[in-house]
């Protein structure tokens, strides 16, 4: 998706966390911005989810999927590739597993530093399938506790771009929010 379909220029979409990756406020998704910044931050990267999300973030979620496997095979208990697990498994329309591991991985991680983190996601799935009311809940939520946290400007500013794009997404679709 280009700077035109989302209506704001990308260089004041939210970080992802990695460079020349950003989140798109409409989708919701992470997207390449900067290829260049990529492929040199994934070249200095040892960490086995780095290229995993990068795969995802180029939409190449098969291939992403199948890197995912022989990671976690590796490391089962990483809590980023868990993490990218759910995504995988929605953007393969598996939203219920989405959701479940979700959950599952909230409950395991409640209270911890990776709770905001869940949240956020878990208000992108329920944004990406179209459950505004639900994805506000989620996004304030990890907004409240960021905030709580004193985390990072960048992480702050993304939830509130995501709890503000999700309201506007249920006005729009007359959700009550």
């Amino acid at each position: 998706m280009s700077d035109a379909d989302t209506g704001v220029d990308s260089s004041e979409w939210p970080e992802s966390g990695f460079p020349g990756i950003k989140v798109n406020p409409v989708t919701r998704r992470s997207e390449v911005v900067d290829e260049d910044a990529v492929d040199a931050a994934l070249a200095q990267d040892p960490r086995p989810w780095a290229e995993v999300f990068v795969l995802m973030a180029r939409g190449r979620s098969t291939e992403a999927a199948e890197l995912l496997t022989e990671a976690r095979m590796v490391d089962p208990e990483s809590y980023e590739l868990l993490l990218l697990d759910t995504e995988i498994l929605f953007t393969r329309g598996r939203l219920e597993a989405a959701f479940e591991r979700l959950r599952k991985l909230l409950t395991r991680y409640r209270g911890s530093s990776h709770e905001a983190e869940i949240l956020q996601h878990l208000g992108n799935t329920y944004y990406g399938s179209g459950e505004f009311s639900r994805s506000i809940d989620a996004f304030r939520q990890a907004l409240e506790l960021r905030v709580a946290a004193h985390a990072s400007p960048a992480l702050i500013y993304s939830s509130t771009v995501a709890l503000q794009q999700a309201r506007l997404a249920a006005e729009q679709s007359g959700t009550r929010a």
